[in-house]
């Protein structure tokens, strides 16, 4: 099991993890960073009808490992 941080940025604010998740491995950490961003993109779409999610996603040694971006843009033609 490897400790993995998961540092949540939404325009120009960045909320950073102090806490960290114990994962079986990049992968595990990855989807479910995946997951959570999907759930703050379904919140942040029904508030505005856009918005652009990122987790940055740190190792243990605060080594930056992977990033999980959603973007969604609602328009009307």
């Amino acid at each position: 099991m490897a400790r993995y941080f998961f540092d949540f940025q939404q325009g120009e604010t960045l909320d950073r993890d102090q806490d960290g998740l114990e994962f079986d491995g990049l992968a595990v950490a990855e989807r479910e960073a995946s997951i959570a961003v999907g759930r703050m993109l379904s919140d942040e779409a029904a508030r505005s009808g856009s918005a652009q999610i990122v987790v940055l996603i740190r190792s243990e040694q605060g080594d930056l490992v992977a990033r999980v971006t959603a973007l969604l843009r609602r328009e009307r033609l």
